[in-house]
């Protein structure tokens, strides 16, 4: 089985690497803030977002690594597409918008049509596409939700979303690369009907729960607090972007420590003193297994 993961902006990737950039001497010799400068010597924060959302990306391309299937970051062109300055209201009508261009959001169903419709990718089974600001963070279990999606009858997978009026979230989704995922975009995308959807909230996530109405039987529904929500236990979409970076942070350091002690392959690595290790698999709101090694 052949899987291709995908993420899409158009914004590029930006990973800063540290020992290129850091000013001479000791780490600890320098504050945090001094340490979060760019090559120009200009301060960023985790707030800026092209950089966090990086980060979300890089996580995703680790995990991808480690599970041994393709990953690829495609890059839209942002003169296409709507950015609106605030999260319009479901229903309401920016009228500062350019009603002949299509919220950047409808940029994910328009990659998907585009890869899934390419020659070289005629080998790919399953093809999952995830907002920049979401990862995959159980590798296993992801795995596992591959190998049930690719024997049932569905032909997309898609979370439930937190806010029932939409019912699903496109945060996350995972289409089969045969004749009827490919029909199935190419209505999403292509059919007038969702042509309201363009501009107004929610988007292509409103035209896949109109199109999910209609067609229950093509969909594997996913539980939200696996594969949606900032608690996501399989697929982490950290919408909260008050929290994401701090997330995507500790995500990283979850994976480093991972590698560090050998916990991927079932080794053990020993170093001086306790490290205590904090399993967070469990998701939130319950207490963390600490393992010492």
């Amino acid at each position: 089985m052949k899987i291709k993961v995908l993420q899409a902006d158009t914004r590029d990737i930006i990973i800063q690497v540290q020992s290129r950039n850091l000013y001479y001497g000791s780490a600890s010799d320098y504050s945090y803030e001094s340490l979060m400068k760019n090559n120009e010597g200009e301060l960023f924060h985790p707030e800026d977002a092209q950089r966090t959302l990086s980060l979300c990306c890089l996580v995703t391309m680790m995990k991808c690594k480690l599970l041994g299937i393709a990953y690829e970051f495609v890059k839209g062109n942002a003169e296409d597409w709507n950015f609106p300055k605030i999260h319009n209201n479901a229903n309401v009508y920016d009228s500062g918008l350019d009603s002949a261009k299509r919220n950047v959001t409808w940029l994910k169903p328009r990659v998907l049509l585009e890869q899934m419709s390419s020659e070289e990718n005629k080998s790919v089974d399953i093809f999952c596409i995830l907002d920049t600001d979401a990862w995959i963070r159980d590798d296993r279990r992801f795995q596992e939700f591959l190998e049930a999606f690719s024997k049932s009858p569905a032909i997309i997978a898609m979370a439930e979303d937190v806010e029932r009026s939409t019912l699903l979230n496109s945060g996350f989704i995972a289409i089969k690369n045969n004749v009827e995922g490919r029909q199935l975009i190419d209505k999403i995308y292509n059919d007038p009907k969702y042509s309201s959807y363009y501009t107004v909230v929610y988007h292509e996530q409103s035209a896949l729960c109109d199109y999910y109405l209609e067609n229950k039987d093509q969909f594997m529904v996913l539980p939200l607090n696996d594969f949606n929500t900032p608690c996501g236990s399989v697929v982490r979409h950290a919408w909260l972007h008050g929290l994401y970076y701090k997330l995507v942070v500790d995500e990283i350091v979850g994976v480093f420590t991972k590698l560090c002690l050998g916990c991927l392959d079932g080794s053990a690595y020993k170093i001086g003193g306790n490290v205590l290790a904090y399993d967070l698999s469990a998701g939130c709101g319950k207490i963390p297994q600490i393992k010492k090694y």
